[in-house]
């Protein structure tokens, strides 16, 4: 079975801080339906970084509070011997992998090799955040009258909370992707920064499939991020 690309760092340079916990997070509403015939369009060249593209995408949406996304799309222009378009659809991280007819195609095999690249890395750290003087009275009110008394000086003014911290940086690593990815320069999505900045219904990306432009109905000679979305459908 194809296991999903993935990556394994070996060497990182730090060139950017972000805080990224605090802040609420829009929601992303996602309801698989038929296609529907409004379309949002990102074009994007060689190098592109995965997250930042599905970033782009969802600051939009959630700008739109009618839009409900119903697919995502992200097409690649693969010219070598043949003219081909390649493309992967974000689909549900829960539902299962299932074994294909693997295609013949060369952009489609599947390589680990050597990559430099920015990406994001996120790990977790312990803030101090300082309880509300309201939170600290509702928490002794439920208490029994002598153990409120007595917790009156013994409830914290603050309490540790888990965060995410995440950081944009240079990375060397060891990656296994499809050939036409690397070739484009393709870094894909990172799920766990995303999550920071937005609610989503867990995604991960699909399989790839190729086909060459003659028997493409889409004649879109370049790289684009196509979603399908609804209005009104929330």
């Amino acid at each position: 079975m194809y296991a999903p690309p993935h990556s394994h760092p070996i060497l990182l340079t730090l060139t950017l801080l972000c805080a990224c916990s605090a802040q609420p997070r829009p929601e992303i509403h996602w309801r698989p339906a038929l296609a529907s015939n409004d379309t949002i369009e990102l074009p994007f060249a060689r190098g592109q970084n995965g997250t930042d593209l599905l970033l782009t995408l969802f600051e939009r949406v959630a700008g739109d509070e009618s839009l409900v996304i119903q697919s995502v799309a992200i097409h690649f222009i693969w010219d070598t011997t043949r003219l081909m378009q390649c493309t992967s659809y974000l689909v549900d991280a829960r539902s299962p992998q299932v074994d294909e007819q693997r295609q013949p195609w060369l952009a489609l095999r599947v390589e680990t090799q050597e990559v430099s690249e920015e990406d994001y890395l996120c790990g977790t750290v312990m803030e101090q955040v300082f309880v509300p003087k309201e939170e600290k009275e509702e928490k002794r009110t439920r208490l029994a009258p002598r153990k409120a008394r007595e917790s009156q000086s013994m409830l914290p003014d603050a309490q540790l909370v888990a965060s995410s911290r995440c950081q944009r940086a240079h990375i060397k690593r060891n990656a296994t992707r499809y050939l036409y990815q690397f070739y484009e320069q393709w870094v894909p999505p990172n799920w766990q920064y995303i999550a920071t900045r937005y609610k989503t219904p867990p995604l991960r990306m699909g399989k790839s499939h190729c086909a060459p432009m003659d028997e493409v109905n889409d004649q879109g000679l370049h790289h684009r991020l196509v979603a399908r979305v609804q209005r009104g459908g929330r």
